[in-house]
């Protein structure tokens, strides 16, 4: 069973990496891991690794708490 943030996490992962023009193979390139792995975090199959949070939201431009927590709106992104 999904819990509320981990949707979260996965539509502001999309949401922010759309917002920034990255296509989900550019993301994973930047982070050093797979386009599988983003797909999976944004579809809510899988998490990143802790490491790899604090790089997403660096590379996001975001705190780990608006990428974890919040259903970030259009206007947010």
């Amino acid at each position: 069973m999904e819990r509320a943030h981990e949707k979260a996490l996965g539509q502001n992962i999309r949401r922010l990496r759309l917002a920034r023009r990255l296509s989900q193979e550019q993301l994973a390139d930047q982070l050093g891991v797979t386009r599988q792995s983003v797909s999976k975090w944004e579809s809510g199959q899988s998490l990143p690794e802790a490491a790899t949070l604090l790089t997403l939201a660096d590379l996001l431009s975001c705190t780990l708490d608006q990428l974890m927590r919040e259903a970030l709106s259009e206007a947010d992104s």
